[in-house]
């Protein structure tokens, strides 16, 4: 079977790449918690993608695989996503999704990013995923392999937080290792984060 094809993505596969990032995250633990209401979870899901893939093509990088039935948004090194424009962006959209409950849960966010501060230069998996009905065809990993590559040409760490534990063995089958948990605010769903040295060949 042919490896899957990883591409740059465009704006014009954003509508998918939504929907399909959407999908990969709905029992994802941390999406439950941010978006408690059932009734509106799936929206709300989708919007954080649309915010995520407009950010992600924005200020890191983009990839796609399938017919955008899987996504990865990177960032490279010395690039922080949240920068002072989309980081104002992010509490603008929570604000306007959760009303006043978006504080509690921006600060559980903002704490998790500030003890999972990095200080090597390296690139950042701030979302990967599948839609459900084609996962298990290894696009997934193979948006994960891209950048792995660079990293190990380069030298460079590479790390993520997994805000499912379903996931810890696929990225550990990968090269990365838990260094933390973390669980937000408290009482909230457990995130691990994780890094992955350079491969030397």
């Amino acid at each position: 079977m042919a490896a899957p094809k990883v591409r740059h993505a465009t704006e014009a596969d954003l509508p998918q790449l939504a929907r399909s990032l959407a999908s990969a995250f709905a029992e994802d633990p941390l999406m439950g918690w941010l978006f408690e209401d059932p009734e509106t979870r799936a929206a709300h899901r989708l919007r954080w993608m649309q915010f995520s893939l407009d950010m992600g093509l924005t200020r890191g990088h983009l990839y796609c695989a399938g017919s955008a039935e899987a996504g990865a948004i990177w960032s490279p090194p010395n690039v922080t996503l949240f920068d002072p424009l989309w980081g104002p962006r992010m509490a603008e959209m929570m604000t306007e999704l959760l009303g006043d409950a978006a504080g509690a849960k921006l600060a559980a966010l903002t704490e998790l990013l500030a003890k999972d501060k990095v200080d090597e230069p390296h690139f950042y998996l701030f979302t990967l995923g599948t839609d459900a009905r084609s996962q298990g065809r290894g696009l997934g990993a193979a948006l994960l392999e891209r950048i792995l590559r660079t990293c190990d040409e380069q030298g460079l760490a590479a790390h993520l937080e997994s805000s499912n534990p379903r996931n810890i063995p696929f990225y550990e089958r990968h090269g990365f290792e838990v260094v933390s948990e973390v669980t937000l605010g408290g009482d909230g769903p457990l995130v691990c984060p994780m890094r992955r040295p350079p491969r030397i060949a």
